[in-house]
């Protein structure tokens, strides 16, 4: 082997690639070396510390309870001390999950449906003075269909695309055949 072949096969950590810039290597090595100059926060530190502790006597309590100590009840409560979620955190938060689904299931199949899923309550346009309707006897509800392009009379905007089709409407009409008033159900 060639000392070419030798360089190319040696640990470059830290060095960064051969094909980084040389302006990012530069930086790359300036921020290297100023993270290795700090140190962590005390708090960090301490919590760090206190986890490593808690697993270690968690192991030895392990470690004595399967190794068959004189106490193994004392040795059981001492791990639940220690860490008291470490026989129910996933099986707690699997029961709560569960619930949470049957719930959401419960409440979409048993609450109503929404309005917006049926068909809107629309209201009637008046083509006759309000007193003539209130006071007419005996008017009848008709459903029929109008050309699109009898919209606009109405004071409704008609969409080009859909002309040609029919659009639903009821009628109020008096038993004299007057139209008192319409609604447009599409």
């Amino acid at each position: 082997m060639s000392t070419a072949s030798n360089d190319d096969s040696r640990d470059t950590r830290g060095q960064g690639c051969a094909t980084e810039p040389p302006a990012l290597q530069a930086w790359l090595a300036a921020a290297r070396s100023d993270l290795q100059d700090r140190e962590p926060p005390a708090w960090l530190r301490a919590r760090v510390r206190a986890d490593v502790q808690a697993r270690c006597a968690e192991r030895r309590v392990r470690r004595s309870v399967r190794e068959g100590s004189k106490e193994p009840e004392r040795g059981i409560a001492l791990l639940n001390r220690i860490r008291p979620h470490a026989f129910f955190g996933w099986p707690a938060g699997l029961a709560a999950t569960t619930c949470v689904l049957l719930i959401a299931v419960a409440a979409i199949a048993f609450l109503p449906a929404t309005p917006e899923a049926e068909a809107p309550a629309l209201h009637f346009f008046a083509l006759a003075p309000l007193e003539a309707i209130r006071d007419e006897r005996g008017s009848l509800v008709v459903a029929a269909q109008l050309p699109r392009s009898q919209l606009p009379q109405f004071g409704l905007p008609i969409d080009p695309a859909r002309a040609d089709v029919p659009a639903k409407a009821e009628f109020i009409v008096s038993p004299s055949g007057t139209v008192l008033a319409v609604r447009f159900i599409e």
